[in-house]
């Protein structure tokens, strides 16, 4: 039987080859529930939306974790709801044209267990294009908010306008998976790209298999406008978001690593030089935030291989640790704070956690590296108790001689303590710098949580000792995140 490389290669079949895929691939997506989504994220979607105070946001956030869902959602919404001079574009759209019950009514018909779930997929092309579809989305939404003065995208569309931009190769390595490793095999021969690699062999770009993959699935003409677009010279392009699809895809690409010729430091310099719209400090900053953005992507997706990608730990750990790749010194308010010291607990702890060593463990060196390391006064270690009420202290760093850490109790729907940044961390996921202080006296502050995911142990709370407000700075804040990264890793790996 001959490969599909060399099959291939016959150029008069390439109309037969294009024909087949695309009809095939229509055919799939035609089909009812034939598409990735598993049954969990739909039975964790009716658990949520049963909860009364269960927002928009929520549950739009937790449909976007899942590129092929928000894609199909969209598609069905439309189809079902709305005409075409009035199509749903966002997912917020959609629930409120639906309602919540509606969507995850929706979302119970598209459930494919079984093929989401072997452990054969954690080293599958797929799981990558998964990854590279979210790495896009969130590399998008962040570079066009931060250029986009008049308000001409919302953040969903800029976020989904980006997982589209890959959908068709997500879906190709999806229901031709035997098509994508012959591509992928073909572009490490010929030190080429991989997308080239399919154009040899399919006689199809980008553009055209994201279009199929379109108009199978009647997507709104806002995003297959855009698709188009994005088919034209970069210099040509007439919006922001299709002139930012492409470098936000190869600077996804690049964090994966495994398809493509070019590092992710190479790739940042070369759009930055080419593309007139980002500077590299610019595409160093979307970068930078990318690594927490992405994992609010994956609050529902617990799976293993669509952790954060190796190149992404390395360039946030190198940049914040080298003070001279930081593009804007002036944002560094803490900057005579952090020392060669914090390099050293990062490589001891990053040991600690490879050597599988106990969460305490790991949280107890992350509270030095705080409190020693970045050289804020008070360090104090707060725990979710059993029935997630509440936030009690457990220990303490630094100046806190007068403070008894367990007599610290947060009620989690206190409204009065709502703003307070502990509580906030706790809740969002995140890294929380703006708010109210835990302790008094401090002039700055950070809450970082342990943990990303609905089996978060609770927030380390660090602060500055003074009578003035003074924000933590940049070079800080990243540097929190790498410790963010690491603890998020560490309850992973013992849960």
């Amino acid at each position: 039987m001959r490969s599909w490389d060399s099959h291939v290669e016959d150029r008069s079949n390439d109309g037969n080859q294009q024909d087949q895929i695309l009809a095939k691939l229509r055919i799939a997506l035609s089909a009812a529930g034939d598409f990735p989504i598993r049954s969990k994220v739909v039975s964790e979607m009716k658990s949520i939306a049963e909860k009364p105070d269960t927002s928009l946001v929520e549950i739009s956030n937790f449909i976007l974790a899942e590129p092929s869902l928000g894609c199909r959602i969209i598609h069905l919404v439309n189809k079902a709801y709305c005409d075409n001079s009035n199509s749903i574009t966002t997912i917020s759209q959609a629930v409120i044209q639906v309602g919540m019950r509606n969507i995850i009514d929706l979302c119970a018909g598209l459930v494919q267990t079984q093929k989401l779930v072997p452990e054969s997929l954690s080293q599958s092309f797929f799981a990558e294009n998964i990854q590279k579809s979210l790495l896009t989305g969130v590399l998008s939404n962040h570079l066009v908010s931060n250029k986009d003065t008049e308000s001409l995208y919302r953040p969903e569309e800029s976020f989904l306008a980006g997982s589209f931009f890959n959908m068709g190769f997500l879906l190709l390595s999806y229901y031709f998976p035997q098509v994508y490793e012959a591509a992928f095999q073909r572009s490490v021969a010929r030190s080429t790209t991989i997308e080239k690699s399919i154009y040899e062999l399919l006689g199809m770009d980008r553009s055209r298999l994201n279009l199929a993959v379109a108009d199978s699935l009647k997507i709104p003409d806002f995003y297959r406008a855009v698709l188009i677009e994005t088919a034209q010279d970069p210099s040509l392009s007439s919006s922001l978001l299709s002139a930012t699809l492409p470098v936000a895809e190869a600077i996804a690409e690049s964090m994966i690593g495994r398809q493509t010729n070019y590092s992710l430091e190479e790739t940042i310099a070369k759009h930055a030089g080419q593309n007139k719209l980002y500077t590299e400090k610019d595409l160093r900053m979307a970068v930078l935030v990318a690594g927490q953005d992405y994992h609010q992507k994956l609050d529902v997706n617990e799976l293993p291989f669509l952790s954060l990608p190796l190149n992404l730990e390395d360039f946030i750990c190198d940049t914040q640790l080298d003070g001279s790749s930081i593009p804007d010194e002036s944002e560094m308010e803490l900057d005579d704070s952090i020392s060669e010291e914090f390099s050293i607990y990062v490589a001891e702890i990053r040991e600690a956690v490879a050597n599988s060593e106990p969460v305490s463990s790991v949280v107890a060196s992350v509270m030095e590296a705080i409190a020693f390391g970045l050289g804020f006064d008070r360090a104090v270690l707060l725990l979710v108790n059993g029935p997630k009420t509440a936030l009690i202290g457990r220990m303490s760093l630094g100046d806190t001689s007068n403070l008894d850490p367990k007599s610290i109790a947060r009620p989690l729907n206190d409204p009065s303590i709502e703003s307070s940044i502990d509580i906030q961390a706790f809740l969002s996921g995140n890294i929380t710098t703006k708010g109210s202080p835990l302790l008094q006296q401090a002039e700055s502050f950070a809450a970082i949580p342990i943990g990303y995911r609905k089996g978060s142990l609770g927030v380390i709370y660090a602060d500055k000792i003074g009578e003035e407000f003074q924000a933590i700075g940049k070079k800080v804040e990243k540097c929190l995140a790498i410790l963010v990264e690491i603890l998020d890793e560490s309850v992973r790996k013992s849960s």
